[in-house]
C-alpha cells in the first residue's frame, strides 16, 4: 500500500471496533480489506491529538459522521462509536462511505452486486449496449482498472462493429472498416 510507504506519515487502522479487526483477519490478500491487513492496527485515543509535527491518516471503518466542528477550519468531528458517540480532533475529514450501482430504465440490473449484467461489457440480452466502469464491475479500482476495464468494453464494441452487429440494418458503412482499425490502434485492442 503507497500510503504506508511514506517514513513521514503514520499510518494506522482504528481497531476499536471488533468488526473491523474480525474483517481484516478474514479478509483475502486480494479482497479490500485484505489490502489493510499489513497496516498497523491500534485502538485510537481521539480525545488527543497526534504529536506535533505527525502527518497520520487512520481507517476508522463502522462509524457515521454526526457532526464536524471548527469555528473557521475543521478542528473535530463527532462519529458515531461501537457503544456511544466520539469527538475526534481532526484537521481534515474525508468521507467515503462506498457506492452502489443504480438500475437504468431499459437495462438489466443485478441487485445482489449493484451492476448491469455484462460479458466483457455487452449488456446481457442488449445487443448493441456496452457498460463499463462502476456499473460494469463494481465499485472498484482506479485509474488503471477504469482504463482496461474501457479497453476491454471498446474492444467488443468495435469487434461486433466490424462484424455488423451494431445498427439498425447491422450493415456496415462504407469506410468503417479503415475507422475501426484507426479506433483499435488509438484504444490499444
Amino acid at each position: 500500500m503507497a500510503l504506508t510507504e511514506d517514513p513521514d506519515r503514520d499510518v494506522v487502522v482504528d481497531a476499536g471496533d471488533p468488526r473491523t479487526v474480525t474483517a481484516l483477519d478474514d479478509a483475502a490478500p486480494t479482497d479490500k480489506a485484505g489490502l489493510l491487513r499489513s497496516v498497523r492496527r491500534e485502538v485510537v485515543d481521539w480525545s488527543a491529538p497526534p504529536a506535533a509535527g505527525t502527518r497520520r491518516i487512520v481507517f476508522r471503518f463502522h462509524s457515521a459522521p454526526r457532526r464536524i466542528t471548527g469555528p473557521d477550519r475543521v478542528r473535530g468531528l463527532w462519529v458515531t462509536g461501537p457503544d456511544d458517540d466520539v469527538e475526534m480532533s481532526v484537521g481534515r475529514v474525508v468521507r467515503a462511505v462506498g457506492h452502489r450501482g443504480t438500475a437504468v430504465p431499459g437495462l438489466p440490473f443485478d441487485e445482489d452486486s449493484g451492476t448491469v449484467p455484462n460479458t466483457g461489457g455487452r449488456v446481457a440480452r442488449r445487443p448493441g449496449t456496452y457498460v463499463v466502469g462502476w456499473i460494469k464491475r463494481g465499485p472498484s479500482g482506479g485509474i488503471g482498472a477504469n482504463r482496461e476495464c474501457a479497453r476491454e468494453t471498446v474492444g467488443a464494441l468495435l469487434d461486433d462493429a466490424a462484424a455488423g452487429r451494431i445498427g439498425a440494418a447491422n450493415r456496415r458503412p462504407s469506410g468503417l472498416t479503415g475507422l475501426l482499425s484507426r479506433l483499435r490502434v488509438r484504444a490499444g485492442v
